[in-house]
């Protein structure tokens, strides 16, 4: 049975979002690396689903924000669950909401590779966690995009 895995950043551990929308790889220019230089992803629908998922953050709706991010083949227990851990720990809640407000924001973003249509890894830095590289993966999953599983 499909299960969600997201670990906290504070372990230095990926969180994976699934959804096709993306066919190439898309990184910063060499010429650029190590200097940030802002990078939203060139998908409307996934930059729709990313502004829709930080503004559930910024408001603090993490029933909405998980009902949006789980993968679609989550079954109704492990979402349930998902949710449970994110209401019981404010720190793992506040480390989430972080990440997905600065992909949505793009502003630190220093590649995202993947297609872009089907799927989209975001590198970046952890907004709150020093010396912490994040690796978030999105896919596009029947026209829906997530966070992959």
């Amino acid at each position: 049975r499909p299960e969600l895995h997201i670990t906290s950043a504070r372990h230095r551990s990926s969180t994976r979002i699934a959804c096709p929308t993306a066919t190439a790889s898309t990184a910063v220019e060499p010429l650029l690396r190590g200097t940030l230089m802002p990078a939203k992803t060139t998908n409307a629908a996934l930059q729709q689903k990313l502004d829709e998922l930080a503004a559930f953050a910024a408001q603090g709706d993490r029933k909405a924000f998980v009902e949006a991010f789980v993968p679609l083949d989550c079954s109704a227990d492990d979402t349930a669950n998902y949710l449970s851990v994110l209401t019981g720990d404010d720190a793992e809640w506040a480390a989430l909401s972080a990440e997905i407000q600065a992909i949505a924001d793009g502003a630190t973003i220093e590649k995202i590779e993947g297609d872009q249509t089907t799927k989209a890894v975001f590198f970046f830095p952890h907004p709150t966690l020093e010396r912490c590289d994040r690796e978030v993966v999105f896919v596009c999953v029947e026209g829906e995009w997530r966070a992959e599983g």
